[in-house]
Formats: structure tokens, C-alpha cells, sequence
């Protein structure tokens, strides 16, 4: 019978630990959702323009969620699947990235953009925040871009 040496050993519990090893460095992480940037608002009349740059190639965006509040502090809170007071799905109209996108508040508005809301109206000093979403079961929502009405 032929002895095994030390170095054949060695390889073989190595390559052993090192295989059982490679399942632990796989990790899923969640694709990071961009939330709107450049955000604005306007009054023009009755109808309260919105105003953002939209960058969201997500699989799987679903459009952008309102959120209305008398207080900043509680639009920064995770909304976790919280319902937006309204919400404009991707397919609402033409969504071209990294380009200026409007969404009209107020019961005069007309979708000539992205988006009108005609039963949402926005009053001054109300906080409105903006979140992008995936439709996925965990973190669907992006971090808030929060404005002051005028």
C-alpha cells in the first residue's frame, strides 16, 4: 500500500474547504433604485407643476409614487408597501430617461407631459415626496425626493 505525503493532504483538504466554502461568498443583493433628482415645483394658476429628472432602468419599474404630508419628517420614513396618495405608472405616458419629466397637480391639470392628477390638489406649505418603485416584495420603494409646495 503507497503512503500519502503531507502535501497531497494538505492539497486535498484544502480544495475540500475551499469548495464548501464558495457557496458562502455568493450574496443576492437588490438592484438600487435611483430616485428622482433635480426636483421642482411650480403654481401656474390652479395647477401646481412638478417637475424632475427621471433616471430608473430598474427591471421592473413601475412608475413613481406621491406621497402628501403637513410634515417633512414623515415622508423621510420608509413607506415600506405604504399606498401613495397617487401614484403615475411608467406607462402613463412618454418616460424618456435623464430627461425632465412633469407631473401636474390640481383640478385644471391636462396631461401634456408624463402625468396629471386632476384630483390631487396641492396647497402651499404641504411637503410632497416623490419615490420611485420596483414591483418586488422586498424594498420596493427608492429613498424620497421631498419639496415644499409654493
Amino acid at each position: 500500500m503507497r503512503k500519502i505525503s503531507h502535501p497531497t493532504i494538505f492539497i486535498i483538504f484544502f480544495g475540500l474547504f475551499f469548495l464548501t466554502q464558495c457557496s458562502n461568498l455568493t450574496q443576492y443583493t437588490l438592484e438600487w433604485i435611483k430616485a428622482p433628482v433635480q426636483v421642482s415645483a411650480e403654481r401656474q394658476g390652479g395647477v401646481v407643476i412638478v417637475s424632475f429628472n427621471a433616471d430608473n432602468r430598474e427591471s421592473l419599474f413601475a412608475g413613481y409614487g406621491f406621497f402628501i404630508s403637513p410634515t417633512q419628517a414623515q415622508l423621510t420614513a420608509a413607506p415600506a408597501n405604504t399606498i401613495p396618495t397617487e401614484f403615475c405608472t411608467a406607462s402613463s405616458g412618454t418616460l424618456d430617461f435623464k430627461n425632465k419629466v412633469q407631473v401636474r397637480f390640481g383640478a385644471a391639470a391636462e396631461t401634456t407631459d408624463f402625468c396629471a392628477l386632476p384630483a390631487v390638489t396641492l396647497t402651499a406649505g404641504q411637503y410632497l415626496a416623490i419615490r420611485a418603485r420596483v414591483e418586488r416584495d422586498e424594498s420596493p420603494w427608492s429613498e424620497p425626493a421631498i419639496i415644499l409646495i409654493p
